[in-house]
């Protein structure tokens, strides 16, 4: 049985052009009815001279700053044009998706000539006559260069009979001005305290000065944040510091080309036990905090060639990324090289007794640009590898890229603020190198002259983003510039997607003019998936899984990102999630999915399972993607840290699935048949395997195999937090 029992399908007239209205939100109906009808009392006419005929329904389009929008055309678009048919990933990369993969405009483009409509007039009103009895969503289209597509509640969509006869009052966001400057973080919360609450979000604690907080970042609800900077032994010389040891260089891998360990694997070219091989450690990383300055540097020592001049190399590490989730990386200074290089990946999940070379506590990053392989010695790092010209786009507020001349190095800078945690641009001046309000609200120039001068009160909110007031598809859109693997369209092609000009994509974009202006590669590439096509393997593709769920297109609700995860800071679970997804009553999904978990659970699968434990994200939110070590699964035998355990160990992975699919099983492609340590981690080998199920009734590659001394009935031996689905 599938997930049928959890949606509601309303009768109504079939989809146009191929479309399916698909609808997910079992009893929602007679909820959402109440909620229409209290929000409608609360913005109608309340029945007076102005509300329209019976057949025919008003809306006054005005802005946050209560100003009448002139010339918007409003639609009525009937619920059923939703399109919520199956959207792979190679639909997006062959361009196949776009016709369905923004649910409101898309069915605008294909079908609004024919739906109810209006224009609004100098007052901002309009009345749409001669309505059909149905189900719909409202939208407006700004024509007047300053607000963008949308309105408040468009994104739920209402029976005719619960706001005809009635006046709507629906509200746009506007938009900065084409030459809005940003302002930086500091500027906006002098206006707005108490979102001051966001220098706990992990978005604020990106790039970190080692051992420093800065102004606006507060480390307290991460407590292995400063495990990194740990490793970093106070010493005199990069002898006390920590050693970690790079081996067997493999130039067939991708950005790990080199095995890492805390402990001498090979004794310079003894008999590697694990792996039956010889191995030979190639370079020494010293991670060390110097007495004489307190400054965080790394040492690097070639092994296996005394004639490298460059050995021992010490870089500064001035500046680490990451750290609240999962894991951080170092970024150096590298002498004769412009910018910062990043280095040395630490998982603070890791673990030094695990096979998997990607699961350990240090996991090489690209160490193979700093690394002659041919000669064995060490180099520069190649001129524009550096974090400035393949990252920071995603992770400062303000950005903007700039070529160095005469050495051709592509840079960044960032809005400069007192709350900023380094120069990146070396003017003097700290930058905002994470992301700030502006990021999501479009630069602040604009309407901090608006709101600041005494002739515009009480009418302040104009000329700044207000997400929720975008369409569903732009507001989603906003997160989907970074968590998403698309390839950006400027002078060096890599995730960060940006224009041929080297512009980030501005806040309120269309998703069709985004796919064409700022990206080569307009979604994860066909690698970044399990061997189903659709489940995501690669991290930061969030934004390309809830794409592709009928979470964001269906004719009930269209869910984005803000409806599960708060962007200020503010709530108090983890990943930022407005519930807590610990709660055995389910109240995340129960905001849209009023259903009795346990009877669901029963009629899926015909047992009650683990009671309270068995939480909504467990099954449907598998962690199919990785980004840090991950933590073991469920195990078929006691892990030995040899080639053994990869018949021994399913993992599970660190990012949940954002599909909200049908529960994947262990018969699904990237599982069944395949060696358990390369297995797609579906919930059957993870959170139901680790939990309950017995390891030998999975019939896999290799046999069952009985339960080893010091492993539990349940197959686990590592304790590790509930799968939480993120």
């Amino acid at each position: 049985m599938d997930n049928n029992s959890m949606q509601h399908l309303d009768p109504g007239s079939p989809p146009r052009g191929g479309g399916k209205f698909v609808t997910m939100f079992a009893g929602l109906l007679s909820m959402l009815s109440l909620v229409g009808l209290v929000l409608i009392a609360g913005c109608s006419g309340g029945g007076g001279a102005n509300d329209p005929a019976p057949d025919s329904v008003s809306f006054l389009i005005t802005n946050a700053s209560g100003q009448p929008v002139v010339g918007a055309t409003v639609y009525l678009v009937p619920a059923a044009d939703v399109d919520g048919s199956p959207i792979t990933g190679q639909d997006v990369l062959d361009g196949n998706a776009e016709v369905r993969d923004e649910p409101l405009e898309d069915a605008i483009a294909a079908f609004g000539s024919t739906y109810a409509q209006g224009v609004t007039g100098p007052d901002g009103r309009v009345e749409i006559g001669g309505v059909p009895l149905g189900r719909y969503f409202w939208f407006v289209s700004p024509n007047d260069g300053e607000h963008l597509p949308g309105g408040t509640d468009c994104r739920r969509s209402r029976e005719a009979s619960q706001f005809l006869g009635l006046t709507m009052q629906v509200q746009v966001t506007s938009a900065p001005t084409p030459t809005a400057t940003h302002v930086g973080t500091t500027t906006c919360i002098s206006c707005h305290p108490d979102y001051a609450t966001q220098a706990n979000h992990a978005h604020r604690l990106g790039f970190t000065v080692p051992g420093q907080q800065g102004g606006l970042q507060d480390f307290s609800r991460y407590p292995d944040f400063s495990q990194g900077f740990d490793a970093f032994l106070p010493a005199s010389s990069f002898a006390g510091g920590t050693v970690v040891y790079f081996y067997d260089f493999d130039p067939s891998r991708g950005f790990d080309k080199f095995k890492t360990s805390l402990t001498d694997p090979g004794g310079g070219g003894g008999a590697d036990a694990a792996e039956g091989t010889t191995s030979i450690t190639q370079v020494k990383a010293y991670l060390w905090r110097d007495n004489a300055d307190s400054k965080y540097k790394i040492t690097l020592e070639n092994v296996i060639n005394g004639a490298d001049i460059l050995s021992p190399w010490t870089l500064e590490v001035p500046l680490v990324y990451g750290g609240a989730i999962y894991k951080q990386r170092n970024l150096v200074k590298v002498p004769g090289r412009l910018g910062l290089f990043p280095f040395l990946q630490i998982q603070t999940e890791g673990d030094e007794a695990r096979w998997d070379r990607t699961r350990k506590q240090y996991r090489d990053y690209h160490l193979d640009w700093f690394w002659d392989a041919t000669n064995n010695l060490l180099k520069e790092p190649p001129l524009n590898k550096n974090f400035e010209a393949n990252c920071t786009a995603c992770h400062s507020t303000g950005w903007s890229a700039y070529q160095d001349m005469p050495s051709g190095t592509w840079l960044s800078t960032a809005v400069s603020d007192p709350n900023g945690v380094y120069d990146i641009d070396g003017d003097g001046l700290d930058d905002e190198i994470n992301l700030g309000c502006e990021v999501c609200h479009g630069p602040g120039s604009d309407h901090v002259a608006w709101a600041s001068n005494p002739a515009n009160a009480g009418m302040e909110g104009r000329f700044v983003v207000q997400p929720e007031m975008l369409s569903p598809s732009r507001e989603m859109l906003m997160c989907g510039r970074c968590h998403d693997r698309a390839k950006g369209n400027g002078t060096i092609i890599n995730d960060q997607t940006v224009n041929s000009q080297n512009q980030f994509a501005p806040i309120g974009i269309k998703r069709s003019d985004y796919l064409a202006q700022y990206t080569s590669r307009k979604g994860p590439g066909t690698g970044d998936f399990w061997d189903d096509g659709i489940h995501s393997k690669s991290h930061h593709q969030q934004y390309s899984d809830l794409l592709k769920s009928t979470m964001h297109r269906n004719g009930r609700i269209i869910t984005v990102c803000s409806d599960c995860h708060d962007s200020h800071g503010y709530a108090p679970f983890r990943r930022h999630l407005t519930e807590d997804p610990d709660d055995p009553n389910g109240p995340l999904c129960a905001q849209c999915h009023p259903n009795d978990l346990f009877s669901h659970i029963q009629v899926q699968t015909g047992f009650l399972h683990a009671g309270n434990q068995t939480t909504c994200v467990r099954c449907h939110q598998p962690r199919t993607a990785k980004t840090g070590s991950g933590v073991y699964g469920l195990l078929i035998g006691q892990p030995t840290g040899t080639v053994a355990d990869e018949d021994l160990i399913y993992h599970q992975n660190d990012i949940g699935s954002h599909l909200f699919l049908n529960v994947p099983r262990k018969t699904h492609p990237g599982t069944a048949g395949e060696t358990p340590i390369d297995a797609m981690p579906v919930p059957y080998t993870n959170s139901c395997g680790s939990a309950c199920h017995q390891p030998g009734n999975i019939p896999f590659i290799s046999p069952a195999m009985p339960a080893a001394p010091g492993v539990t009935t349940s197959g686990t031996v590592e304790a590790h937090e509930p799968d939480d689905g993120n």
